[in-house]
């Protein structure tokens, strides 16, 4: 399954999850089926998000459309995002 793993820093995290999860039936409108999101230690404010997509062409349409630049600016997303396409991910347990 592919996933777009991405990092950025935003100006507050509690405003910045807020917008995320008002952002969510874009997200699945677009082909998301799920996502993760996580803090650096010792910084709250930059911010790693897995993304799984149905598919490729879903995630790279999603993540290059202007809905998604004008969420992250009034989210508060401080800088360009560093965005990983991967595919083939796979689970393991241990």
């Amino acid at each position: 399954m592919p996933a777009v793993l991405i990092r950025h820093r935003v100006a507050d995290f509690d405003k910045w999850i807020q917008a995320y999860r008002r952002h969510e039936h874009a997200r699945s409108a677009a082909g998301a089926v799920g996502s993760v999101v996580g803090q650096a230690e010792g910084d709250p404010n930059e911010v790693v998000i897995n993304i799984e997509f149905k598919d490729m062409e879903s995630a790279k349409a999603f993540m290059n459309s202007a809905d998604l630049a004008q969420t992250m600016k009034r989210a508060g997303v401080l800088e360009s995002a560093t965005i990983y396409y991967l595919d083939n991910i796979t689970r393991y347990l241990n």
